[in-house]
């Protein structure tokens, strides 16, 4: 099946593009982050990271499905 994924900030630069399809099997989308994680070494773990699938946050243990819209949210700094 086929993702989309959205990166931004630090994920962005770590990834060196904002956005591509993915082809995987259907996983939770914890699982999916350290698949991601250990092909592109992000500086942030999972707990650090929300989760948005569809335009809307979801759990880690949400299951993907075909042509779901995911967004890595980093924390975001202010001042």
């Amino acid at each position: 099946m086929k993702v989309n994924v959205q990166y931004f900030a630090m994920l962005k630069e770590s990834v060196g593009k904002s956005e591509e399809l993915v082809e995987i099997n259907p996983m939770p989308i914890l699982d999916f982050y350290d698949h991601l994680n250990a092909k592109y070494q992000f500086k942030l773990n999972e707990k650090d990271i929300r989760f948005a699938v569809n335009d809307h946050f979801v759990d880690s243990d949400y299951l993907l499905k075909e042509n779901d819209d995911i967004v890595f949210i980093p924390p975001v700094g202010g001042g």
